[in-house]
């Protein structure tokens, strides 16, 4: 094995309790429980720094706790994603007895619009038992997924964060998904998300992961400070420069391999062994012409930070249909002109 991956973000389960504005959809088709527990044993050889469990709701998938057992006694550093619903006091007992580390979901500090935005979830529930996780030490985060419907309410996003006393905002971009291009944020957008996040989490003393490409870049172009969660945000390594596309492997609720969450290009199946999937991207001319920078067309290849940003791939591909071409949402992009 040349290297190992970053981080292995698997959608285990298409089913979920919830219906958000903001899914990206799933497979329909999901893999047996006989083939999740082969993953998951492969997932312990393979020793990617991290495993991201995720859906779908990933607590409606039956044979959960047989994986979180697999990997958490191989030895892996396990994070799960959830909406918060379903996280009853049994079963943030057992995750904890796993030492499973749990990021919840909430998209805005206001009631009706997180409710807007996460049909069927009740926003006293999940920050109520946000608020008790916390008190485990085992809340790894906040996951906020940034939209036109709920960018300007970051200050207060941190604000809540502080009241449920998590110590760490995800801040993730929204990407591909069915009303994308009429709730992506535009570049004026994405700056003042930027910059409120930076003031934010000062005046709050709350940490934050911006899940950006143009993050550092833009920090260094406007002077302001930006602290290093490290690999403290389960998402990605924040100590990586840019996009990170194919250093990792997203796996669909079907098994479908990918080199990046959001990315529509398939590398292969579980079905086919996921060792031996890793391998072939590994040495895959799609993934290595993607990942030299210097094939970037348009303002990417002329920016002066293109060695610590090169844009979001999966996002150029959704707008442009070109994976190579300049991110268009990138707040800095009309300044190097």
């Amino acid at each position: 094995m040349k290297k190992r991956p970053l981080l292995f973000d698997w959608a285990i389960t298409k089913e979920c309790n919830l219906n958000c504005l903001h899914c990206r959809g799933m497979t329909r088709a999901e893999l047996p429980k006989s083939l999740i527990l082969k993953v998951a044993h492969e997932l312990v050889e393979l020793k990617p720094e991290w495993v991201i469990i995720e859906g779908g709701e990933p607590l409606t998938r039956k044979g959960i706790w047989e994986v979180f057992s697999i990997l958490t006694t191989g030895g892996l550093d396990v994070s799960m994603i959830t909406n918060g619903t379903l996280l009853t006091e049994e079963n943030m007992v057992k995750l904890l007895k796993l030492g499973v580390g749990i990021q919840i979901s909430i998209d805005s500090p206001y009631p009706e619009i997180y409710e807007k935005l996460r049909r069927g979830a009740k926003f006293q529930q999940v920050t109520e038992t946000a608020k008790q996780l916390s008190k485990t030490g085992k809340l790894h985060a906040i996951n906020f997924v940034l939209s036109k419907d709920n960018y300007k309410s970051i200050p207060d996003m941190f604000k809540l964060a502080k009241d449920i006393n998590a110590g760490l905002i995800n801040i993730i971009g929204l990407k591909p998904t069915k009303s994308y291009k009429t709730k992506l944020l535009s570049s004026a957008e994405y700056k003042e998300a930027i910059l409120m996040t930076t003031e934010s989490s000062g005046k709050y003393g709350v940490d934050f992961f911006f899940d950006e490409p143009f993050f550092k870049a833009a920090c260094k172009e406007w002077g302001v400070g930006q602290k290093d969660t490290g690999k403290k945000s389960r998402i990605v390594v924040s100590e990586k420069n840019g996009c990170v596309f194919g250093e990792y492997l997203f796996m669909e609720p079907n098994g479908d391999l990918k080199p990046c969450t959001f990315a529509n290009y398939v590398v292969g199946n579980a079905k086919e062994g996921i060792l031996n999937v890793w391998e072939s991207l590994l040495n895959s001319e799609f993934i290595l012409n993607i990942n030299k920078k210097t094939n970037r067309k348009g303002v990417c290849l002329e920016c002066k930070h293109l060695d610590i940003c090169g844009g979001c791939r999966s996002r150029a591909y959704a707008l442009t249909d070109d994976w190579l071409e300049s991110d268009i949402v990138c707040p800095i992009k009309d300044l190097l002109k």
